[in-house]
């Protein structure tokens, strides 16, 4: 109600204004009583066009170029209807001249665009001042993506960015700026700007890179012990929305992904209540990218660390849409009071278990901790499970079980991903 009622206001403030420039001091209030007349008109038809074309359903601190298109939509056509009820009026009431509509569509379109870019620009300032706080970023790649990137970190101060400059070897591009960051330089000198700039992020916003030059990144980030990131999309339903992720091996062998008939899994999470264990690991936080794609009803995410938790968390929380679709659970698996509370609480109908300790060198150098966490964990889970009536449990196994050597393997030997309480326990 806000936003019409300061539209109604710049609308009138526009009529006489126009008015003004179109007749001058002396003739304009001959014209007055007639303006006053067309108030509540102008304003009943220019409103109605704007709610019409959605003018009121957007946020104005995220105004676009899209959302002004639409503005300038309504404004031609609520002009057009103005003109030609001009053209019905009796001829007993005074009329304006017609040349006022086209004055005052103009100064219109200019005041309420001025006032909703305002908005924009004074959100962007303050969250330009919240993200200088955040960790300094360089994005490699000053293309289309970097760009969707860059504007995002811009946005939304939630993610805790700041983003410092580009890096990219298109000679043409440097000294340039882009969405208001500048390209700093080209790959051969990353390592200078990671060192001048105190760096402590990086992601590379170039689909298809080529392993030996992200293999350059690596190495030249290594000494500085930074991580660099991937961007990537993620699909929720029929958006698509830009992320990133940490680089794989397959990304720097760059082989073409083996292609796999996903239709079978949308079919069986689509529209489920999903949980996943150890969801801020390695292979749980794929797992629920993965998911997430498949619009599942509500999607869990179970791990014992804060910080793992909060990232994958922080990723898939793209939007305010998705507040309630994505449940963070703060839990250990071993905590059975903890555990089945939360699983009366959300009943997932499908669980993928993917807790556990899988680094074999520090199983084989704490063998009763790893049980308890692994076994004793997973019967826990189990236990749960059974008491709500999950439908599928699926654990995901990356234990080396075979001819096992050591405690790692022989206490987790079996050859199935599906398992029942029962063989796991016999194991």
């Amino acid at each position: 109600m806000r936003h019409i009622l300061s539209d109604g206001v710049i609308m009138v403030a526009s009529l006489f204004v126009s008015l003004f420039l179109r007749l001058g001091p002396v003739r304009m209030p001959d014209y007055l009583l007639a303006g006053l007349m067309f108030v509540p008109i102008t304003l009943g038809v220019r409103l109605l066009c704007m709610y019409s074309f959605g003018c009121y359903r957007v946020i104005w601190r995220y105004t676009s170029i899209a959302d002004g298109i639409q503005l300038v939509k309504a404004l031609g056509l609520s002009t057009l209807i103005l003109l030609a009820f001009s053209f019905l009026t009796p001829a007993g009431v005074a009329v304006l001249p017609r040349s006022v509509y086209f004055i005052d569509a103009v100064l219109t379109l200019l005041a309420l665009t001025g006032v909703r870019l305002a908005r924009r620009i004074r959100h962007e300032g303050e969250s330009s001042r919240q993200t200088r706080a955040g960790r300094r970023t360089l994005i490699y790649g000053a293309g289309n993506n970097g760009r969707l990137l860059a504007n995002r970190f811009r946005s939304d101060a939630g993610l805790g960015t700041h983003l410092v400059g580009f890096i990219d070897d298109d000679i043409e591009k440097q000294r340039s700026m882009i969405a208001g960051v500048p390209v700093l330089g080209t790959l051969d000198q990353l390592r200078e700007m990671l060192s001048k700039e105190n760096i402590s992020q990086l992601i590379v916003a170039i689909p298809n890179l080529s392993g030996s030059v992200l293999m350059e990144i690596v190495a030249a980030t290594r000494p500085f012990n930074i991580q660099p990131r991937m961007m990537t999309q993620l699909a929720i339903g029929k958006k698509t929305v830009e992320t990133y992720r940490e680089i794989q091996v397959a990304d720097l062998l760059n082989r073409a992904p083996t292609t796999v008939d996903l239709e079978p899994v949308k079919e069986m999470v689509q529209g489920k209540r999903v949980l996943i264990t150890g969801a801020g690991g390695s292979i749980g936080s794929e797992l629920a990218r993965q998911i997430m794609s498949h619009e599942p009803g509500r999607l869990m995410l179970l791990d014992h660390s804060e910080f793992n938790l909060y990232e994958i968390d922080k990723e898939l929380r793209i939007s305010t849409q998705e507040n309630q679709r994505v449940v963070p659970l703060l839990i250990d698996c071993k905590d059975k009071d903890s555990l089945s509370m939360a699983m009366r609480e959300f009943a997932p109908e499908i669980v993928f278990h993917a807790a556990a300790y899988k680094h074999v060198h520090l199983v084989e150098g704490n063998p009763y901790s790893s049980i308890l966490n692994n076994v004793y964990g997973t019967q826990v889970l189990l236990d749960c499970c059974e008491e709500v009536g999950v439908e599928r449990f699926v654990l995901i196994s990356t234990y080396k079980a075979v001819n096992p050597a050591g405690i790692m393997g022989t206490y987790m030997r079996t050859d199935s991903t599906f398992l029942s309480k029962e063989a796991l326990l016999a194991a």
